[in-house]
């Protein structure tokens, strides 16, 4: 994947990295010990890189702590940039008390926070919605921030649908139904001017 991003890199492109590789404080089994490594040197290519509390602490050797202080998560955020990455965003984070979101940080310092109230149920898949939802912002046009918000605010609404409906699957986060809530979000962001 490194030769990859390096061969084919254009000005105009965008490498986007979700390391989809670990939660809940563990690589995922089918991981060998080195993969984190291995994954880093993709990180380091990135534009805009995406992962979660666990897999941030496996790429920068950061020991664990399943409830992290704000300094803890910043220091975070600078240690995945040191990677090489252009813009990260570190997904699940607590934003305040009892919020859950997404904590972003750049190259030039800038960063910026959102959160939305944390839902008791948890779903297989949200990471990977989260990521193609902030994928869609950014080929809308929209920046990074905007996007994330987007994609924060579509995973809360595809949960609490997945929560309410009795026959929802064990194995992952109903988002079809969610989907019109996306473009709704998407169109209201491209139409105004203020946040989403």
């Amino acid at each position: 994947m490194v030769e990859f991003f390096q061969d084919f890199r254009t000005p105009d492109g965008l490498i986007f990295v979700d390391p989809a590789m670990a939660d809940g404080g563990k690589l995922y089994a089918a991981l060998g010990p080195d993969f984190p490594q291995a994954m880093a040197r993709v990180c380091a290519q990135a534009d805009i890189l995406v992962p979660n509390l666990t897999e941030a602490c496996l790429l920068t050797g950061t020991p664990y702590d399943p409830a992290p202080c704000p300094q803890y998560m910043e220091d975070l955020l600078k240690k995945l940039l040191d990677l090489g990455c252009r813009q990260v965003l570190l997904t699940g984070a607590e934003v305040r008390p009892g919020e859950v979101g997404v904590l972003g940080l750049d190259q030039t310092g800038r960063s910026f926070s959102y959160g939305l109230p944390r839902l008791p149920q948890s779903y297989h898949g949200t990471g990977d919605l989260f990521a193609s939802a902030c994928v869609g912002g950014l080929m809308n046009g929209l920046n990074l921030e905007r996007s994330a918000r987007i994609a924060a605010r579509f995973v809360s609404a595809s949960i609490s649908a997945t929560a309410v409906n009795p026959d929802a699957s064990w194995y992952g986060v109903e988002f079809e139904g969610q989907i019109p809530t996306l473009l709704s979000l998407l169109d209201q962001a491209r139409q105004l001017a203020g946040p989403v």
